[in-house]
């Protein structure tokens, strides 16, 4: 497997497909969770694409599904609170302890991959 980063549009493709994928699983799930913690599905995507492409398209995909969710899950053009103070600290421990800010974590995901991969 390359060590070499994913281009541009290659990084720009997974943040959208990362967030699509989110709202979908989301929208999925509400049949249980209801209307209640609407980010719940983002979380994963912003770890996944800290991981994958870094924190810059990350920092998108947060942005970027705060928005969708807001306008899919929260009332569409007419509700744009605000974040929680638990997604808030969602978001900041995903991106802070899975993506690089945690380099003990690198390896644990790289041999989980690996063994995906055979």
């Amino acid at each position: 497997m390359p060590n070499r980063a994913p281009s541009a549009l290659a990084q720009l493709g997974l943040a959208i497909g990362a967030v699509a994928v989110a709202i979908i699983v989301r929208q999925l799930l509400s049949l249980w969770l209801g209307t209640t913690f609407p980010l719940a599905t983002m979380f994963t995507a912003v770890a996944l694409v800290v991981w994958r492409a870094g924190w810059a398209p990350a920092l998108g995909v947060a942005i970027g599904g705060w928005v969708a969710v807001g306008f899919i899950f929260r009332g569409g053009l007419n509700y744009f609170g605000g974040l929680t103070i638990n997604e808030i600290v969602g978001f900041l421990y995903l991106g802070t302890q899975v993506g690089g800010g945690s380099p003990a974590a690198r390896p644990q995901v790289h041999d989980l991959v690996s063994v995906w991969q055979g």
